[in-house]
């Protein structure tokens, strides 16, 4: 929708736009939960989060971490997190990460690592951000999802049955709430009714 303003400045009829939504390759997982659990380091019970996209700062893995901090210690619940992708936050935040958090750095099997998750996250904040093919390939894993409500999210996320996971808004500053992140992976990882609501949709 952000790209239609100067479509429509320019002359082009707002009946003549059409939405034309992408796929992903059906790429069958090479590793099993298993394989990938043993490959971080990570117990066969932990519920796992996982995240891909470039390690920019406002694709949201600083904020994922911190939650993932906070919720562990004030749950107690064995929740872990993998980082697909390489940038800025690579570099920065896996030589001084804590053991439930494993850095791949790029990889090309996303479909391994989704597979072997509980759940996709995606909280950014990146201005150009429209439609993340990372949702696509969480979805084709079954897998519900943690997303900011921006560009196109909050149109691959629901459809007449719900919303497949929980959306984030972004605040009057650009920023999400922490509040809000930790609430979503409290309430997902107890693998409740909301979050087998959310992996059905």
């Amino acid at each position: 929708d952000k790209n239609t303003p100067i479509m429509l400045k320019y002359g082009v009829e707002k009946e003549n736009l059409f939405k034309i939504f992408n796929a992903v390759p059906d790429i069958p997982p090479s590793k099993t939960r298993e394989e990938v659990l043993q490959e971080c380091g990570f117990e066969a019970n932990c519920f796992l989060i996982a995240i891909s996209s470039r390690a920019l700062p406002t694709k949201g893995w600083k904020l994922a971490y911190d939650s993932i901090k906070h919720v562990r210690r004030e749950t107690q619940r064995d929740i872990c997190i993998v980082f697909l992708g390489n940038g800025e936050c690579y570099d920065q935040m896996k030589p001084s990460s804590e053991k439930w958090a494993h850095f791949t750095g790029y990889s090309n099997d996303v479909s391994s690592y989704f597979n072997a998750s509980d759940l996709v996250m995606l909280p950014s904040t990146y201005p150009g951000e429209s439609f993340p093919l990372c949702l696509l390939e969480a979805f084709a894993a079954h897998k519900p999802v943690i997303a900011s409500n921006i560009g196109e999210i909050s149109n691959m996320m629901t459809n007449s049955n719900g919303t497949a996971g929980i959306l984030l808004e972004i605040q009057s500053d650009g920023q999400i709430s922490q509040t809000d992140i930790d609430n979503a992976i409290d309430l997902m990882s107890q693998k409740g009714e909301p979050y087998l609501r959310a992996k059905s949709i």
